[in-house]
């Protein structure tokens, strides 16, 4: 596929110049700032004489992200940068908050973009209309004028999600990122779907500082995942029986109905006995590790498990059994 393109254009009564500038899409890359990172997208411009003739001098623009384009959007701006021989990489600075603006809007999928570009320019000042037949005039001079899309159309392009993953991590921005998590269809849909809207809900009260907000909505979520599960694979629990006995319950039954993969019970109910005690308010409200901390590992192991319980539910979609005792009676 080819790289996006975009024409910039000065009309005058000095005459036009055209200016076509293509994005090195799969070179785009990034890296940490002080208060959030710098997305680096390079390009190369046609013409581009620099520093001899035609060429541009310095770019501005905007940039918006995984965003509805409106003439009211600002999007991300982009300051002023000289445009130097052999290192024409437009820099856009991102705050953490952009990135995070971007991971809601992207809703799990590919990253659209929209680019908006002008410039500065150096172009010959073309003569006037001169005879016909007559030798052409030379360059009467060299002139620094104001080149951009006369259309207003811009630039799109789609960073794939993988992609922009890795952006993310070289932007130090992995620790708070909410990660991808698979969809488990079935009877447990509408509920899967409630327990991701409250896992992004930690996510963002743990960017936003929230810590305790963070915690208490990971418990919302593991105590979702138990509903869940129980809808999806047919496990009647009765309502006075703790989480220890829930999750022996759910190991046996996992470990009768799947032979061929005896280790997913432990794994889940591992992880689930993790998430559960640590956002437990005993562990919570008595423990000396600080409240951002705490909150940090409460989403970590809340992710954790929402990936191993959809994995499960996506290749299990079978009704559990009740495990057979050892000695044959019911």
């Amino acid at each position: 596929m080819p790289n996006p393109t975009l024409r910039l254009s000065r009309w005058s009564s000095a005459g036009r110049a055209d200016f076509v500038l293509e994005l090195d899409l799969p070179n785009i890359s990034a890296v940490a700032a002080h208060n959030g990172g710098i997305l680096r997208l390079p390009f190369t411009s046609n013409p581009d004489e620099v520093p001899f003739g035609t060429s541009l001098l310095a770019v501005h623009g905007r940039l918006v992200i995984a965003e509805s384009v409106t003439n009211n959007n600002p999007g991300i701006k982009i300051p002023m940068q000289t445009w130097y021989p052999n290192h024409t990489t437009v820099e856009v600075p991102l705050t953490f908050t952009d990135m995070a603006l971007a991971e809601i809007g992207r809703k799990s999928e590919d990253a659209h973009c929209w680019l908006e570009l002008a410039a500065l320019a150096n172009v010959r000042h073309q003569a006037p209309t001169q005879p016909q037949q007559s030798p052409p005039w030379p360059t009467q001079a060299w002139m620094t004028t104001v080149v951009r899309d006369d259309n207003a159309a811009g630039l799109t392009f789609v960073m794939k999600k993988q992609d922009w993953l890795e952006l993310l991590k070289s932007m130090s921005f992995e620790r708070t990122r909410l990660v991808e998590l698979p969809v488990a269809g079935g009877a447990g849909g509408p509920e899967w779907a409630e327990c991701l809207r409250l896992l992004q809900k930690a996510t963002s009260d743990l960017r936003s500082n929230r810590g305790d907000g963070a915690v208490s909505t990971c418990r919302k979520v593991v105590e979702g995942i138990s509903r869940v599960l129980a809808k999806q694979w047919g496990v009647v629990i009765p309502n006075d029986d703790s989480m220890p006995d829930r999750l022996k319950e759910l190991a046996g039954r996992m470990a009768s109905a799947w032979p061929n993969d005896k280790e997913a019970g432990p794994m889940l109910a591992t992880l689930y006995g993790a998430a559960w005690s640590w956002s437990s308010p005993e562990h919570h409200y008595g423990s000396l590790v600080p409240e951002q901390a705490e909150a940090e590992f409460a989403v970590l192991l809340t992710a954790s498990l929402l990936t191993h319980a959809g994995y499960l539910l996506r290749v299990h979609p079978q009704l559990l059994k009740k495990p057979v005792p050892s000695n044959g009676q019911p």
